[in-house]
């Protein structure tokens, strides 16, 4: 919050610029108080890749799939532990929607980071979560926990095997943590058009490409129109969801 206040604030002149996830849209329907106004205060310049999470189990929970978890859910509402690196963390977002879609109940578990929650899952104390893959990847790849599914519309490459939460049940179930790149608002349409298409030419770089891909993000670029509709749909999805679970943050 204090990065993007001070892009906020910053003379639009395309020299201070933000990149941010999407949990730029979620802060809207978490704080009641924000120093910036996401829509009114900077200008879209691009999408610059997402990455999907990973529905990771621990080694000892004795479901095979997703439709497991799912029943073992139904069949012991709230006795399911999920962790995640905190309320209204992109984690925390992903299980609600999870139990949203699939009908159950579990109980979330926030910890004081991503780290402490993922060593959660492997050491049994609590039995998943659904963190995005950079994070959980070598843990899978490891064997310390297993996966069941990726969020993604598509399969990832690095875990050709693991279904899409569509194709493990959940339809419409499309969860990614995604990457923009903003200016401060007012800046020059000349300004974001340069910009646009300077990073649009960096992210198409094979370097660029296998360097995302190792991290479990796939490079996307998108022109400054689009990605402005796709910011505005989802500050409007994501605050309809969080005042509907009523998530507050601690």
């Amino acid at each position: 919050m204090l990065g993007a206040d001070l892009v906020a604030k910053a003379a639009p002149d395309g020299q201070t610029l933000l990149v941010f996830h999407s949990g730029l849209v979620y802060e809207p329907a978490l704080y009641k108080q924000l120093p910036y106004d996401v829509e009114k205060d900077f200008t879209p310049v691009t999408l610059l890749g997402s990455v999907p999470s990973i529905f990771m189990v621990n080694r000892g929970l004795a479901a095979g799939s997703v439709a497991d978890v799912v029943a073992l859910a139904k069949a012991r509402p709230g006795e399911l532990n999920c962790g995640s690196a905190g309320v209204g963390s992109s984690a925390h977002l992903a299980v609600e929607l999870f139990q949203s879609m699939a009908g159950v109940k579990v109980t979330h578990v926030p910890f004081r980071g991503g780290g402490p929650a993922v060593m959660a899952v492997v050491s049994g104390h609590v039995q998943f979560m659904i963190e995005t893959a950079g994070s959980v990847l070598p843990q899978v790849l490891s064997g310390s926990a297993r996966a069941l599914a990726v969020t993604g519309e598509r399969r990832m490459a690095a875990l050709a095997d693991v279904p899409t939460m569509q194709e493990a049940g959940l339809k419409g179930y499309v969860y990614t943590t995604w990457y923009g790149l903003w200016a401060p608002a007012r800046t020059p349409d000349t300004i974001v058009s340069r910009l646009n298409a300077a990073t649009a030419k960096v992210l198409a770089a094979a370097g660029t490409t296998a360097a995302f891909e190792k991290a479990g993000i796939e490079a996307e670029s998108a022109s400054a129109e689009r990605f402005g509709v796709m910011v505005h749909s989802e500050l409007a999805r994501w605050t309809a969801f969080i005042r509907g679970v009523n998530i507050t943050p601690q």
